[in-house]
C-alpha cells in the first residue's frame, strides 16, 4: 500500500507538469481521504498529506474540491495525536485550505486549531520547521476582511517578539504579516498590540535588503501610526525610522515600495506636531515634494497644523 501511495505522491508534486487533473479525475482525492481516515500508519499519513496539499495549493477550483470533503477537521484532529512529520504535512494542508477564504478561516476559527497551535509554539519539544509552517497557518488566520475578533487571538501576543527573532526567515516573515493583518483594523487595536510589538526589529526589517520583510514592515508602521497615543508615534520617530524611509525613497532599486512608502510617512506625518521638525531637519520634506512632482499619483502627504 505505501509503494502505491508513494507513487501517487511523487506524481501529484512532481515539479514539471504534476498530474494533479489526471489524479482528481481519477477520483484519487476520496480514496485518499478514506485511506487517511482508516489507516493508521504514519508513513502512508505523510504521503496522503504530502499530495493533499499540492493539490489544495494548485489551484482554486482544486482547493475547493479538498475543502468540501470536510477533511480539514480530520486533519486538526491528527496534529494533536501523530508524528512530527504527519504533524507538519497536516499544517501545509491547513495552510493551503485557509489560504485567502473567509468562510473557511471563520469555520476552523470555530474549532480546536488556535487551541493546537497555542500547544505547539509553547512546546519546547518541537523543531523549528514545525514552528515555520504553524506561524504561517495561524498568519492565514488573522488575514482577511472583515477582519476575525481580535480577542481570538489575545494569548499570543506575547509570542510575536520572541518569534521576530527566530532564526528562521520563514518564520520572521510570517510573523512580520501576521503583525501587520492585527494591526490592520482600528485605533484600539492597535492601541492593545503595540506592548507586544519589537519595534526596533520591524524599523530593522524595513532597513532590510529583503523586501519580503520590507512590505509587511512598512505595514506595521504605517498602520500603528493611525494611533492616536502620540507616545507611540514618538518611539517610531526616536528610532530613526524617517532616516530610514528616506533612504529607501532614494534607493532605485526599491522604487515599487516607494508608494507603499510615501502612504506610512503620510500616516507619520498625521502623529504628534513637534515631531514633525524631524522632517524638515533631515531634508525629507524637500525630497517629498521632489517625489510628488515626478510621482503625482504616488504621493500624497497630510501634515497635522
Amino acid at each position: 500500500m505505501l509503494g502505491l501511495v508513494w507513487v501517487a505522491r511523487k506524481a501529484i508534486t512532481a515539479e514539471i507538469d504534476p498530474a494533479i487533473s489526471e489524479a482528481i479525475s481519477l477520483g484519487f482525492i476520496p480514496k485518499f481521504i478514506d485511506l487517511l481516515k482508516n489507516i493508521n500508519d504514519n508513513e502512508i499519513r505523510v504521503e496522503i498529506l504530502w499530495s493533499l496539499s499540492n493539490i489544495a495549493g494548485n489551484k482554486d477550483e482544486y482547493t475547493n474540491i479538498i475543502r468540501e470533503t470536510d477533511i480539514q477537521y480530520f486533519i486538526i484532529e491528527l496534529i494533536k495525536t501523530c508524528s512530527l512529520e504527519v504533524k507538519e504535512k497536516s499544517l501545509w494542508v491547513l495552510g493551503n485550505i485557509l489560504a485567502n477564504n473567509i468562510e473557511m478561516r471563520d469555520k476552523l476559527l470555530t474549532t480546536s486549531l488556535l487551541e493546537t497551535l497555542y500547544q505547539i509554539f509553547y512546546s519546547i519539544e518541537i523543531p523549528k520547521q514545525l514552528i515555520d509552517s504553524a506561524i504561517w497557518v495561524f498568519s492565514n488566520l488573522t488575514q482577511g476582511k472583515p477582519s476575525p475578533p481580535l480577542d481570538k487571538f489575545t494569548r499570543f501576543f506575547p509570542l510575536l517578539k520572541s518569534l521576530l527573532k527566530s532564526e528562521s526567515k520563514s518564520t520572521v516573515n510570517d510573523t512580520l504579516w501576521t503583525i501587520s493583518y492585527l494591526t490592520d483594523r482600528n485605533v484600539e487595536a492597535v492601541n492593545i498590540l503595540a506592548d507586544y510589538i519589537d519595534f526596533p526589529l520591524i524599523i530593522k526589517s524595513i532597513a532590510s535588503n529583503n523586501i519580503n520583510d520590507i512590505i509587511p514592515a512598512l505595514r506595521i508602521i504605517g498602520n500603528v501610526c493611525t494611533t492616536d497615543n502620540g507616545e507611540i508615534v514618538r518611539k517610531i520617530y526616536q528610532l530613526n525610522t524617517l532616516e530610514i524611509l528616506q533612504q529607501l525613497l532614494k534607493d532605485q532599486t526599491m522604487e515599487n515600495l516607494h508608494k507603499e512608502a510615501c502612504w506610512v510617512l503620510s500616516n507619520i506625518a498625521m502623529g504628534p506636531s513637534e515631531c514633525l521638525i524631524q522632517f524638515f531637519d533631515c531634508q525629507l520634506f524637500s525630497l517629498l515634494i521632489t517625489y510628488s512632482l515626478t510621482y503625482p499619483n504616488q504621493c500624497v502627504l497630510y501634515f497635522t497644523t
